[in-house]
């Protein structure tokens, strides 16, 4: 419904009247792979339940007998196509590209956190948000306004229903990663979730510790096999770890030349700390991260 592949549009000939070279680059994106995938599995398994069976003879593309993960790849590659729904939605006509001024653990104002090379003027935003339990209440009124202009949203687990979801996604985007209390949803139905644009790549998890990233995430203290863990989790290292699970924004070392950042929790804060969100910004340039305060 949303992917996270980008393609391109160049212009190929100095004659104005010459169409240009587009290529929408589908399924570039690891996540898009993985949904493609899932909801392939998904379908086979809906048309496969008993209740079907006086309806159905066979499978006939790409066949039953085909359960591959990369000849099924070919297969959606080779006969996929594209739909498009028009809606109406939150979105601003507007979208600023400078930073949010906000808090990052103790200090008021933006503070660039990550790898980082100078100040960007454009790029992309990803605001990742924090948990909320089933039986808590509803996302703050004071929240939607400062997500305005973000591409994509990032939940790091424990929202609950999907309510919250679909307020969210007015917004922009919404992907996330599975907590404790989540109800099943397609968007929010990892483990874990790599993203990856402008060279830079991140990972997000809902508790660091659990899955062997962090050996504490009160203070966040990295795991000695961390960067193994990496690896088996997100296929490679990454240069921004987002993890959740504390309901009490931080930010700690990761890597030679990363970091950890706990977005906090917009909706149920820890005792003592600050009802925050986490914005990302990732370009070129670096990544730029802030904690905001919702206040």
């Amino acid at each position: 419904m949303r992917p996270l592949s980008r393609g391109y549009v160049n212009i190929q000939s100095a004659d104005p009247a010459a169409p240009p070279l587009m290529n929408p680059n589908f399924l570039s994106d690891a996540a898009d792979v993985a949904s493609m995938l899932s909801l392939f599995k998904f379908e086979r398994k809906v048309l496969n339940q008993p209740a079907l069976a006086p309806f159905l003879e066979r499978e006939v593309s790409p066949g039953a007998e085909l359960t591959d993960e990369a000849e099924l790849l070919d297969f959606v590659r080779a006969t996929g196509s594209t739909c498009y729904l028009l809606r109406n939605g939150r979105r601003p006509a507007s979208r600023s590209a400078s930073l949010l001024c906000g808090r990052l653990t103790s200090d008021w104002g933006p503070k660039p956190v990550g790898r980082r090379r100078e100040r960007p003027e454009a790029g992309t935003k990803c605001a990742a948000r924090p948990a909320q339990t089933l039986a808590a209440p509803r996302l703050p009124p004071a929240l939607f306004p400062r997500l305005q202009g973000a591409d994509l949203i990032v939940t790091l687990g424990d929202m609950g229903d999907s309510a919250g979801l679909d307020e969210l996604q007015e917004i922009a985007p919404v992907l996330g990663v599975r907590g404790r209390d989540d109800a099943d949803d397609m968007r929010t139905r990892r483990s874990e979730l790599v993203l990856s644009g402008e060279g830079y790549r991140i990972g997000c998890v809902f508790d660091a510790a659990a899955v062997g990233l962090a050996t504490s995430v009160e203070p966040f203290i990295e795991a000695e096999h961390a960067q193994d863990v990496c690896r088996r989790l997100f296929g490679g290292p990454v240069d921004i770890l987002l993890h959740g699970n504390t309901h009490r924004s931080g930010e700690a070392r990761f890597g030679s030349s990363g970091s950890a950042l706990n977005p906090g929790s917009a909706v149920l804060p820890a005792d003592g700390a600050k009802p925050t969100f986490l914005r990302l910004k990732v370009t070129s340039e670096g990544c730029f991260g802030q904690i905001i305060w919702v206040a």
